[in-house]
């Protein structure tokens, strides 16, 4: 009896159940101390963190969906940073009562689960369509490239939902995720109460109007957002941009919405696309330029930096994409397809050490396990270190969990013998079994 094994494609559909290991050297970056702030800053992160608070309920109210609650509540409204607005009883009353009320109706605990299951089935397989072999991936001068922007195009977990909204809805029952007219009607009446705190606020530190938003233009930014034709939803973007210039989350939508133009016409039209590409730069740099520390971890911010590092070149703007991948690591610690983009870019740029220290993380995780460990041992074999690729393929062999086809991926790619005659010693004479339990009847064919 021969044992044949197969050396499979450079992705695998099935899931690898995660094996022990060390911690990788490297060290997370950290945050530098933010300094005090003045009255007036205060007061202005207060309005903002009034303002997000405001859309938040408005998007709940207007999508009229659980999950979205969930999503706001999660990644906006419980993660607002109290330590940097305002101390004034009034106003923390008030955003404890809305946690209170949105705590109140959220989704009971797993019935989202599925959801979260979706968004990184996504982005699996994103990775997995632009991958068709392991010869074209690597035949490629930068692979890791076209692996990050296929993350990149599903965008990040906070995202995901809405945009998939409407699918979602045609899949499942609206009405079970729907809320009740209670719940419409407690919403209503804290959207209300946010916008006099944050009149009040504008009206005692004598702010331009700009800063706070009306319940017109939310109304109106929500529904731009919605607009699915990229063309029309710019045109709203720019003539509204007067309005919302002091609202970074209006330049995340007005970069993100002139990327897609550029992705549209990158292939195509060579002016359209330069002149797209600028545009969402600006838009990138505009939303920094505005950008308070109102969350304590900022989706919006984490996917203005995700966004922008593909559009610049890994050579000439190397540090640019080093500050970026910083602040994406820094802003998403709990979103697992944002730290696989970070890993890979950090890949394409030559930073190994920090590339196989996030890939470890999401393998801790149980997150692609599969994909990351053979991404972790390319890491390893980038960074030139033949030693660490040796040590690696022990660490892969002790496990009982590896797969045979993990290792002759390993094998294959570092093209080195001496894990080849490691690989010898772990493989066991195979004998057939005869038994009943298998035929039935011995000997019986």
């Amino acid at each position: 009896m021969k044992m044949t094994v197969i050396l499979l494609s450079i992705l695998v559909a099935a899931p690898l159940a995660s094996f022990a290991v060390e911690p990788d050297v490297a060290t997370a970056p950290t945050t530098p101390a933010l300094p005090p702030v003045a009255d007036d800053e205060v007061a202005m992160r207060t309005i903002l963190a009034l303002n997000y608070c405001q859309v938040s309920i408005s998007s709940i109210m207007t999508f009229n969906d659980k999950i979205i609650l969930d999503n706001e509540y999660e990644n906006i409204i419980n993660n607002i940073d109290m330590e940097h607005i305002t101390k004034d009883a009034e106003i923390k009353l008030l955003f404890n009562d809305l946690m209170d009320v949105l705590t109140a109706y959220k989704c009971r605990e797993g019935d989202k689960e599925w959801a979260l299951k979706d968004y990184e089935k996504r982005v699996d397989d994103a990775i997995y369509s632009s991958l068709p072999s392991v010869q074209s991936v690597f035949a490629s001068a930068n692979p890791y490239v076209i692996l990050a922007a296929a993350v990149q195009q599903v965008g990040s977990g906070y995202f995901n939902y809405k945009r998939n909204l409407s699918q979602y809805q045609r899949e499942r029952d609206k009405a079970l995720w729907e809320l009740s007219k209670d719940a419409m009607k407690e919403l209503n009446v804290l959207h209300k109460s946010m916008f006099n705190a944050a009149w009040d606020m504008a009206e005692k530190y004598k702010f331009p109007e700009r800063y706070r938003l009306t319940t017109e233009q939310i109304g109106k930014y929500i529904e731009i957002t919605k607009i699915e034709d990229l063309d029309k939803r710019l045109e709203q973007l720019e003539y509204r941009k007067d309005e919302f210039g002091a609202y970074p989350p209006f330049w995340y939508y007005y970069g993100r919405t002139a990327h897609d133009l550029f992705d549209r016409y990158r292939t195509s039209d060579n002016d359209k696309a330069k002149y797209y590409r600028q545009l969402a730069l600006d838009g990138y740099a505009e939303f920094e330029k505005t950008f308070r520390r109102i969350l304590r971890q900022d989706p919006f911010y984490s996917s203005v930096c995700m966004n922008r590092i593909m559009l610049l070149d890994p050579v000439a703007d190397k540090q640019r994409i080093r500050d970026d991948l910083a602040i994406i690591c820094r802003e998403s610690k709990h979103d697992n397809p944002m730290i696989e983009f970070a890993a890979l870019q950090y890949m394409a740029i030559g930073e190994y050490g920090e590339a196989k220290r996030l890939f470890r993380v999401l393998l801790a995780m149980d997150y692609q396990t599969a994909m990351n460990q053979r991404f972790l041992g390319d890491a390893f074999i980038e960074s030139t270190d033949i030693k660490a690729v040796h040590s690696y393929s022990d660490e892969m062999l002790k496990s009982d969990k590896t797969r045979m086809e993990d290792i002759l991926y390993l094998v294959g790619r570092a093209k080195d013998t001496t894990i080849m005659n490691r690989l010898k010693e772990q493989i066991v004479e195979v004998r057939p079994d005869w038994s009943e339990d298998i035929l039935g009847k011995a000997g019986e064919v």
